[in-house]
Order: C-alpha cells, then sequence, then structure tokens
C-alpha cells in the first residue's frame, strides 16, 4: 500500500504538512510504522 500526493501543474499544491500527516496516519494504521519515502517527480526527465 502507497500513500500518493499529486497535483497537476497547472493547480496550486496540496498543503505539504497536511498531505505529510495523512501520509504518516495512513502508514501508521496499514504498517506499525509512520516512515514515508519523499520523492521527487521530475515532469520531464532527460534522455540518459
Amino acid at each position: 500500500m502507497s500513500c500518493t500526493v499529486s497535483w497537476a501543474p497547472t493547480r496550486a499544491p496540496p498543503p505539504v504538512a497536511a498531505a505529510l500527516a495523512s501520509c504518516k496516519r495512513e502508514a501508521i494504521n496499514s504498517f506499525g510504522d509512520d516512515a514515508v519515502l519523499i520523492e521527487k517527480y521530475v515532469q520531464r526527465p532527460r534522455p540518459a
């Protein structure tokens, strides 16, 4: 299970603190641990 927080680039981003708190609650309820991995979304990656 994972908690994904995303938004369209044309809209304002959601409040990060509230989104992170929501993900931590879901993690603790699902796994008994509130560790959350945060990844950066690369909108236009360059070819290697």
